[in-house]
């Protein structure tokens, strides 16, 4: 996993990648967030995966990955 995370009590950010793997392939989650007021709170997700970028956020189907 690489990235960076910040955190304090009550805010905070991260941006992190991870490599997945899986019967379909291989690629890459993308995963940012913030924290407001303790809360944390997604604001991208998106699996990068043989040149394209599929945003999970809003929900998609599990389908739509190849």
């Amino acid at each position: 996993m690489t990235g960076s995370l910040t955190e304090s009590s009550v805010e905070g950010s991260a941006d992190l990648e991870t490599p997945i793997h899986g019967p379909k392939g291989n690629g890459t989650m993308v995963v940012s967030g913030k924290k407001q007021d303790g809360t944390w709170n997604l604001t991208d997700l998106t699996l990068q995966q043989n040149g394209l970028d599929m945003e999970l956020l809003p929900a998609v189907s599990s389908s739509n990955c190849q």
